[in-house]
């Protein structure tokens, strides 16, 4: 953001040396830019530090032009790493930043970050206030790794090219991890499959647990992002996945991610037919209907919604809150496509201990657990 917009760009060095810069590229997700300036000697540079040097508690250098006072420099530590679900107000798919309570001001956004070894350990770019200019001891930089990862290809190419797979991804919550009876709730549920993407080619299924990529495991869905964005499109990666309670391999060949992730789907919005059914861990199930008719869509791809969730029951308890009107799609990743097939996969699980529901509500894809009630002895 320091350079939109800009038309001439002067780099002014500590001993007030002037060279007229060239933006060789820009990245917008990361807000990182290369000018390049064509000096007529040699000019002391800095070195990126190691990822192992970035801990909490670690001292922090924050070195910038706040308020346009040149080559002021704040000291502090590392206050956290990996910070995610900061709203800066950007279109960023990378959201893990270092936070810092070094003082970072207006001015400060694209300086350096340095270790205690005059390092460049991030890239300065936003910072948390209630004033909305000010600091507050709460600012963040873009890790030196991706900055790395980033600077690298605009310097080679212009511009970056980021690995995809066409996903939607999911974090798994403690209940998720419970039912799949895995030892921690890393890893992500893919939510949707983009129809003809890379994953839908390399054959993931909506419901399968992505466990880690080239052997490294998958933390949560900003890891998983973070993972593929740093493989070249065209390249192959291998995903660990859990499906149905089994684990397996895929190979999948990398695309180039586009402009912006598809986060969510058409909103569907349907009429329940009010028939009632048998209840099922306190649930009720109906048919969608046309609205105008009262007869039920045959083109509707999820056709069949609850109608009823009794107090006290299992539904009623799930992990995720169910809603009268969610559309089902899935239980146990079975797929349900009308009543028939609904009472087949009841009758398939009807001993399980827990449920995973994948349902859709105003067009998002959301996964619960419910748990069977204990029978009494």
């Amino acid at each position: 953001h320091v350079i939109d917009g800009a038309t001439n760009i002067t780099v002014v060095l500590k001993n007030k040396t002037e060279y007229k810069g060239r933006v060789i590229g820009k990245d917008k997700i990361t807000d990182l830019a290369v000018i390049k300036i064509e000096a007529d000697k040699d000019i002391p540079t800095l070195s990126f530090g190691e990822a192992s040097s970035i801990q909490v508690g670690s001292f922090a250098i924050a070195v910038g032009n706040p308020f346009g006072l040149s080559g002021s420099f704040t000291f502090g530590v590392i206050s956290a790493t990996g910070r995610t679900g900061i709203n800066i107000d950007r279109n960023a798919a990378f959201k893990h930043f270092i936070q810092t309570d070094a003082s970072i001001n207006q001015g400060n956004s694209g300086g350096p970050l340095l270790n205690i070894k005059g390092e460049v350990i991030g890239i300065n770019t936003a910072i948390y206030s209630t004033t909305g200019r000010g600091s507050v001891g709460i600012g963040f930089a873009v890790p030196a790794t991706t900055a790395k990862h980033v600077i690298r290809q605009l310097i080679d190419k212009g511009r970056v090219d980021r690995g995809y797979i066409g996903v939607q991804p999911k974090d798994l919550d403690p209940a998720m991890a419970k039912h799949f009876k895995l030892e921690s709730n890393k890893g992500v549920i893919v939510q949707r499959v983009l129809a003809d993407g890379p994953a839908h080619k390399a054959g993931i299924e909506t419901g399968d647990i992505i466990l880690s990529v080239n052997g490294e495991g998958v933390k949560d869905t900003i890891h998983l992002i973070d993972l593929i964005s740093h493989i070249q499109p065209g390249e192959k990666a291998k995903l660990k996945i859990l499906r149905k309670g089994k684990s397996m391999q895929l190979t999948i060949n990398l695309g180039k991610r586009p402009g912006q992730i598809v986060l969510s789907e058409k909103v569907m919005e349907e009429e329940k037919e009010k028939t009632s059914e048998d209840s099922w861990l306190g649930l009720s199930f109906g048919m969608t209907q046309d609205s105008r008719t009262g007869v039920p869509k045959l083109v509707a791809k999820n056709e069949v919604v609850i109608t009823g969730i009794e107090k006290n029951s299992p539904a009623s308890l799930a992990s995720k809150p169910l809603q009268v009107d969610d559309i089902l799609e899935s239980i146990n990743s079975y797929p349900i496509q009308d009543m028939d097939s609904l009472e087949k996969v009841i009758k398939r699980i009807k001993g399980e201990k827990s449920f995973i529901f994948a349902f859709l509500r105003k067009g998002q894809r959301i996964f619960t657990v419910i748990q069977a009630r204990s029978k009494k002895r």
